[in-house]
């Protein structure tokens, strides 16, 4: 008798952590979600170290109270879901709280937040201290540092990549997300230089332009769109010109209400639309995102939400060949040669 004993609440935060934070791309993007649900129209990134000795998210959306910032970094504190249906519901990225309790168990985290009238509120979470707060000046929106990623489980660190990994990892994040949100403007900076910036979509800059930007150089004044609907379900994919293909699927990227999702199902989908104008082996560089009616999907099957669970597999699958290969009709492009090998 004995063996069996609760979990101190420390440890069981830190194991908990490991299923949300593996590395500082994970924290950017646990935050960065949370400041689209708050609202924000301009989410600033900055990073030292790749992000492991420090990873700052500032915003202009809806700041916290005194008692919500502190909450927030409860576990389970949530302010989206108030029952069991809501869990198949889900419209909204996150919430501060569902990241925080993690991110803090495993960092040390400055929050800085207010609600427009010149006055803010400061919360200071460092594992295995009391936590600070104060009253501080402060614009709407919030800021959050977290520093010394790890700093508590350094076994963790033995698992992350180069700097440079972790960089390229975190840009990569950030650039989903940009695509996902074009109505706001984003910029991502290290020590050594400014790695991303995109205003957000206006009178002269149109979707499919940031769309171009943020996939890389080589896109501009080659991507289509795609539109389609069927059953509730709508399909909007941005696809490069067949000659812009790809032998790996790297340029391939899928949204499910605006939520990137590694599917490799509804990957294929886009392939074999694309089949009339490929040649097996490439894979087509492209954005697709597609609208599913929120009871329809069920977004807590991985706890970065990287996977989803469709109610409806096979109808999305349609929807995205279908609508792909109808549009391919009559493409632009169609009578261009496509590179051999």
């Amino acid at each position: 008798m004995g063996i069996v004993r609760r979990m101190d609440e420390a440890l069981a935060n830190r194991i908990a952590a490991g299923e949300v934070v593996e590395r500082p791309a994970n924290v950017l993007k646990e935050l960065v979600e949370n400041s689209l649900d708050a609202g924000a129209k301009s989410i600033n990134v900055s990073m030292r170290g790749a992000g492991v000795e420090e990873l700052v998210v500032e915003d202009d959306g809806g700041g916290m109270d005194p008692e919500d910032a502190l909450a927030c970094f409860q576990r389970h504190a949530t302010s989206k879901l108030t029952q069991d249906s809501d869990l198949f519901r889900i419209a909204t990225m996150g919430f501060r709280g569902e990241a925080l309790a993690s991110i803090s168990s495993v960092a040390k985290v400055v929050l800085q937040t207010g609600q427009g009238a010149g006055i803010g509120h400061e919360v200071v979470m460092v594992p295995g201290q009391p936590v600070q707060q104060r009253s501080i000046s402060r614009t709407q929106g919030t800021r959050i540092s977290v520093s010394d990623l790890f700093f508590n489980t350094p076994a963790r660190r033995q698992f992350l990549k180069t700097d440079r990994g972790e960089a390229a990892a975190a840009k990569s994040w950030l650039t989903r997300l940009a695509m996902a949100n074009p109505d706001v403007a984003f910029s991502l900076r290290d020590e050594k230089s400014e790695r991303l910036r995109v205003a957000a979509v206006g009178p002269t800059y149109s979707e499919k332009d940031r769309l171009a930007e943020l996939m890389g150089k080589g896109i501009s004044g080659g991507l289509y769109l795609f539109e389609g609907e069927r059953e509730g379900y709508s399909l909007r994919a941005f696809a490069a010109r067949p000659d812009l293909s790809r032998r790996d699927r790297r340029g391939l990227m899928i949204f499910i209400n605006n939520r990137f999702v590694d599917d490799r199902r509804l990957q294929q989908a886009v392939v074999e639309g694309f089949r009339s104008v490929l040649e097996v082996g490439r894979h087509p560089v492209a954005v697709v995102f597609l609208k599913v009616p929120p009871g329809l999907v069920d977004v807590n099957v991985h706890p970065q939400k990287t996977e989803v669970r469709l109610a409806q597999p096979r109808l999305a699958f349609s929807v995205i060949r279908g609508t792909i290969a109808d549009g391919l009709i009559d493409a632009p492009w169609l009578e261009i040669n496509l590179p051999e090998g």
